[in-house]
């Protein structure tokens, strides 16, 4: 079943059985089960809305900031893929300082069974240049979503020069305005 949901930050279009329809036909329950089945049902229903968003608090029309205020416009469009290109372009061209400025400051990264955070990743790319590392992507296969303040996507490249290819993944949130990049996960494909 796929749901349209409007709340405070816009629509969401979820997919998955109703609520309702996981529970049995109540009618063909002694009285026991029946009760048993909608404590069962408010459970499930209560756990359902602890988990999702709340309101944000504030009065955003006012001047006031939101805390954790989502992309508004372009932003919110779900194109992401700018900032993701412009990580590999910067990798590309060893540019630790533009590249710096894409990342939060928790970004972590996981390559080649390797966990880094942002500056050891900065560094790491500067011992590749004196290395003398080439890097030319080609980036394909994006399947990109966004949730408020964060967005991930899944995504192919190919590096040229090394002649391989693997399947990545960034998480990206809403921080200072912008989107950065917050975890990147890269394995070599099969």
């Amino acid at each position: 079943m796929i749901t349209r949901i409007d709340g405070p930050r816009g629509s969401a279009i979820r997919s998955g059985p109703d609520i309702f329809s996981l529970i049995p036909n109540l009618s063909s329950c002694n009285y026991g089960e029946r009760v048993l089945r909608r404590i069962a049902a408010l459970i499930g229903v209560s756990a359902t809305l602890a988990c999702a968003p709340a309101a944000p608090s504030g009065d955003a029309s006012a001047g006031n900031p939101l805390p954790g205020d989502a992309p508004t416009g372009a932003a919110a469009s779900g194109d992401i893929r700018p900032v993701v290109r412009a990580f590999y372009e910067h990798i590309g061209t060893f540019d630790v300082a533009a590249l710096d400025t894409l990342l939060t400051e928790e970004f972590e990264i996981v390559d080649g069974g390797f966990r880094m955070d942002g500056p050891d990743f900065l560094f790491f790319l500067q011992g590749l240049r004196e290395q003398g590392f080439e890097f030319d992507f080609r980036l394909s296969d994006w399947n990109t979503r966004i949730e408020g303040t964060v967005a991930y996507t899944l995504l192919t490249s190919v590096n040229r020069p090394l002649d391989a290819t693997f399947h990545e993944s960034a998480i990206l949130r809403w921080d200072g305005g912008r989107w950065r990049i917050d975890r990147f996960q890269s394995t070599p494909a099969r």
